[in-house]
């Protein structure tokens, strides 16, 4: 994440290395917001994000291959439940486990990864 000039948060994308292609939006959006307000905002940034990738020549991706990549891509983050606090603080482990769990429920992570 970083900031403009004028104090606007934006996000780095990594599209030019091996990956999916929304990983690092669904890992920061999900990572970075209240589970309430992900709720509310998450649809509309990743239409955002898709708006503008294309725009800007990337490929088109239909809404449904977007959302089902996207509820595909909860599993990166969810995997906080195993890191140790030996890796990183307690704190943050809690805060990051409880998001992307809540995540993987709302988005059906596991029937997604199945499909």
């Amino acid at each position: 994440m970083f900031f403009d000039l004028d104090g606007r948060p934006g996000i780095y994308d990594w599209g030019g290395s091996i990956g999916r292609w929304g990983h690092d939006l669904n890992y920061a959006v999900i990572g970075s917001l209240e589970i309430e307000d992900r709720r509310r905002h998450e649809r509309a940034v990743l239409r955002h994000y898709l708006e503008r990738l294309e725009a800007h020549g990337g490929p088109a991706i239909t809404w449904d291959d977007a959302w089902l990549s996207w509820r595909r891509q909860t599993i990166h983050g969810f995997m906080w439940v195993m890191c140790s606090p030996r890796q990183q603080p307690e704190d943050l482990i809690t805060l990051q486990t409880e998001r992307f769990s809540s995540a993987a429920v709302d988005h059906d992570m596991l029937g997604a990864l199945e499909a």
